[in-house]
């Protein structure tokens, strides 16, 4: 299943490899075709044919006969489970359950209730990642909540089955771990104890527990309801870009043949232009002065502006005196000089951030380190850097 995740984004390509491995792991056990959602999801009405194609072959890959023999088998199995404490099916736990309410009260709660459940938890995941695009991400996502649908629906599914829940129990601690190295919440922490709980449950042979914990169904509902709420917890939250305030590019002064202000007006690439220089604003913290290198024509001074009280810039070639001549007509002070970011004209810890859009990619690895060394000299203790 994890291969055929993998393939799914490394060759997005070989569609028929990664149908065919998604169907092996379904051919080997069943239960792994809920996981065809993500092929279908990537893909969508290009996966169907391969779909078809490959899952027929492998029904009748060992003979018709025995390809019918197997289905009739599995309907025996759905009808008459194997119903005993060691199984943590919705079937089993329903028939437990009921047992046990029957000593209490005549009220039976249907079988179905306990296979929708996990369901219901599955579904919600789906959707809410279907909103975004697929990604890696997602998709492990999307892998780690079916996985306990594979333990739960099945009617027939024994304790060693378990074994199957602590590769995606990974995962998901592996995105809570890191999201704590990001945030630091105090849920993060809470859903990894949690988590660790449950895992320390499942792993405890039934015999050495309580009669009312012996069957693992509630663990591993628990277990699939906990991940969804990682899953929503940790969710990367969209950046939200500040626009990039732009006069018309006619106005603007001291404008060179190198400038691509040039092409900040055209459709669509006119568009990725500016992102590139609002990602970089987003980043920015503010505070009492910043240093544009290789601030060009000024095109971010008016943004800058909001966020810093005084705005200083080098540029190897610009027209210094002319652009802040320009901004300070339009009601921005602005300190510009022309110079080298291997070699500025600034004290030390000067500067609260300093920023650079499309100037590291000229320089040489050694001139970089060069710029780098200068940049942090100039910064004040705790200052930040935002280049792109």
């Amino acid at each position: 299943m994890l291969l055929g995740i993998w393939v799914l984004f490394t060759k997005p390509d070989r569609i028929w490899l990664q149908i065919l491995l998604f169907s092996i792991a379904a051919h080997l056990k069943l239960y792994p075709a809920i996981l065809f959602i993500l092929p279908l999801w990537k893909h969508g009405s290009k996966s169907l044919l391969p779909l078809v194609v490959i899952n027929v072959a492998l029904l009748f890959i060992i003979g018709p006969f025995n390809a019918v023999e197997f289905v009739k088998r599995m309907s025996v199995y759905v009808q008459a489970p194997f119903l005993w404490v060691g199984n943590q099916s919705a079937a089993s736990f329903a028939v437990l359950f009921n047992h046990t309410l029957s000593r209490w009260t005549a009220l039976q709660v249907p079988a179905w209730i306990f296979a929708l459940l996990p369901l219901l938890v599955w579904g919600g995941a789906v959707v809410f990642c279907w909103r975004r695009k697929i990604n890696i991400a997602s998709a492990l996502w999307i892998y780690a909540i079916s996985v306990p649908v594979m333990n739960l629906l099945p009617s027939t599914s024994h304790d060693y089955k378990l074994v199957l829940l602590y590769a995606p129990l990974a995962i998901v601690l592996y995105f809570l771990l890191s999201h704590i190295q990001k945030t630091g919440k105090w849920i993060d922490l809470l859903l990894v104890g949690a988590l660790m709980g449950l895992a320390l449950l499942l792993s405890t042979s039934y015999a050495l527990l309580p009669d009312f914990l012996r069957n693992k169904y509630p663990f591993v509902l628990a277990l699939q309801a906990l991940f969804l709420l990682s899953m929503v917890i940790t969710e990367e939250k969209p950046m939200q870009l500040p626009r990039l305030k732009l006069l018309p590019v006619s106005e603007y002064v001291g404008v060179n043949r190198d400038d691509p202000i040039r092409l900040y007006s055209l459709p669509i690439i006119g568009r990725l232009y500016q992102q590139r220089v609002e990602y970089c604003l987003a980043e920015l913290a503010g505070g009492e002065r910043v240093l544009e290198i290789g601030f060009g024509s000024g095109v971010a001074f008016f943004n800058l502006h909001e966020k810093y009280q005084e705005i200083f810039g080098l540029d190897l070639t610009a027209a210094s005196e002319q652009i802040g001549h320009f901004f300070k007509e339009r009601g921005i002070e602005t300190h510009l000089m022309n110079g080298s970011v291997q070699e500025m004209p600034y004290p030390d810890n000067y500067f609260d951030s300093v920023f650079l859009v499309s100037i590291l990619e000229h320089l040489k690895p050694a001139d970089q380190k060069e710029a780098f060394s200068e940049i942090a000299r100039v910064l004040k203790p705790g200052g930040q850097v935002v280049y792109g």
